[in-house]
């Protein structure tokens, strides 16, 4: 009810056609997607890429570099902890 003064340890995100996102300290991981890169009729970019996105959000806050392949390590640990709660979820009545 807002009054622990802790955050949260992780936010997990999810896009308009249900790609999921797990946001970590300074990391972003968003998982990979078949979907469109672009939105031809508005020139938008839409994140999905084919290959799992990784971001450090501290030094790359517009998440304009893609650094999954330097940091595997950070990639399999918040993969990891997206399924896992992903999974949870879907047990959940």
């Amino acid at each position: 009810m807002g009054k622990d003064k802790r955050g949260r340890e992780y936010v997990i995100q999810q896009s308009l056609h249900n790609t999921l996102s797990i946001v970590q300290g300074q990391w972003k991981y968003i998982t990979p997607s078949q979907r469109a890169k672009m939105n031809v009729n508005t020139n938008t970019e839409l994140g999905n890429d084919s290959n799992p996105q990784l971001y450090d959000l501290k030094k790359d806050p517009g998440e304009r570099n893609n650094v999954a392949s330097r940091y595997p390590k950070v990639v399999a640990e918040l993969e990891a902890k997206l399924a896992a709660v992903s999974q949870n979820s879907s047990r959940t009545p």
